[in-house]
C-alpha cells in the first residue's frame, strides 16, 4: 500500500467539495436501495417457492387419495360382478366369469395407476416451480449485492476522474490527443 499516502491527500480534498460530498451519499443511497431491492425480490421468490411447495405436497396428498379411493371403488365393481355371476346359478370359476373379473380388475388398476400419475405430475411441476423460485431468490441477492458494487464502482470512477482529469470509464476528461 504504498500509493496510501498519496491517496489520502486526494480523497481528503475530494471530500471536502459539495460535489464529493454528493457524490459519496448518491452511492451511498445508490448501494442501499439496491441491497433492499435484492432483499425483497429474494424474500418475494422464496415466499412462492414456499407456496408452490405446498401445493405440490396437497397435490400429492389429494392423488394418492384419488387412488386410494379408485382403488377402492374398483375392488367394490369386481366383488359386486363376483356376487351377480354367483347369483346367476352358474359356476364361478368359469373361465368366461374368470376373464371378466380380470378385466374389471385391469381396467380399474389402470385408473388407479392414471390418477396417481397425473396427481404426481402436478406435483412434480409444482415442485419444479418451487426450485425456481428459490434460485430467482439466490439471483435477486446476488443482484442486489452487484448494484451496490457498481454504486462503488461508479463513485471511484468519479473520484479518480475528478483528482487525476481522468475517468476509469471514459479515458481521459483532456483533450483527446487523437484526431
Amino acid at each position: 500500500m504504498a500509493f496510501a499516502p498519496l491517496l489520502l491527500p486526494a480523497i481528503g480534498g475530494f471530500l471536502t467539495s459539495a460535489s464529493g460530498i454528493a457524490a459519496v451519499a448518491t452511492a451511498g443511497i445508490g448501494a442501499v436501495t439496491a441491497i433492499s431491492q435484492g432483499n425483497y425480490q429474494a424474500a418475494v421468490a422464496r415466499n412462492n417457492a414456499d407456496a408452490a411447495t405446498a401445493q405440490g405436497n396437497r397435490e400429492s396428498a389429494a392423488a394418492q387419495a384419488n387412488a386410494m379411493r379408485l382403488s377402492q371403488e374398483n375392488a367394490g365393481r369386481v366383488g359386486a360382478l363376483t356376487a351377480s355371476q354367483s347369483a346367476s346359478g352358474l359356476d364361478v370359476g368359469s373361465r368366461s366369469f374368470g376373464q371378466a373379473r380380470a378385466l374389471e380388475t385391469r381396467i380399474g388398476n389402470l385408473e388407479v395407476r392414471d390418477t396417481a400419475r397425473a396427481g404426481a405430475d402436478a406435483a412434480n411441476a409444482n415442485f419444479r416451480e418451487a426450485s425456481n423460485f428459490r434460485a430467482e431468490a439466490t439471483n435477486a441477492k446476488r443482484q442486489g449485492m452487484l448494484g451496490a458494487a457498481g454504486s462503488a464502482i461508479g463513485l471511484a470512477s468519479s473520484f479518480a476522474g475528478r483528482s487525476q482529469g481522468k475517468s476509469l470509464v471514459g479515458g481521459s476528461k483532456l483533450k483527446k490527443r487523437f484526431g
